[in-house]
Parts: C-alpha cells; sequence; structure tokens
C-alpha cells in the first residue's frame, strides 16, 4: 500500500484552470486540470481510478487528493 502522505503533489492557480500533479511512489504522474464547476467531476474520475486494478492510484491515495482538492477551496 502506498502512503499517501509520501506523494508529491501541486496545484498552481494562475488561470481559471486549476491543475494539480500528483507524482506516486513508483514515478507514475496523474495530472488534474479542472474548474471550479468541474471538481466533482474530477472526484468521480479519481473513484474510477482508484477501483481500477490497472493503475498504480489507491483508495488511500484518492483521499489524499481529494482532501488537497478541498484545501484550495478554503
Amino acid at each position: 500500500m502506498q502512503e499517501a502522505n509520501a506523494m508529491d503533489s501541486r496545484i498552481s492557480t494562475p488561470t481559471p484552470f486549476f491543475v494539480m500533479e500528483v507524482t506516486m511512489h513508483d514515478d507514475d504522474v496523474y495530472v488534474f486540470k479542472f474548474d471550479w464547476a468541474s471538481r466533482g467531476e474530477v472526484l468521480r474520475t479519481l473513484g474510477r481510478f482508484a477501483s481500477n486494478p490497472e493503475l498504480s492510484l489507491t483508495w488511500d491515495d484518492a483521499c489524499y487528493i481529494a482532501r488537497r482538492l478541498r484545501e484550495v477551496n478554503a
């Protein structure tokens, strides 16, 4: 199981779109580009990715990313 807090993630906000880049332990990189109206779709995508056994993204990772998305809104 991957440690979610060991991931490197960055969120940038210089445009109306937000870009979140997450680098996993085994150097897989997931990049999410979204605006506030599409945040729900990003969360649904995280769930689909986490439930796909062919991808390295785990449910712990998806929860970590979802928390980071909420922090941007705070």
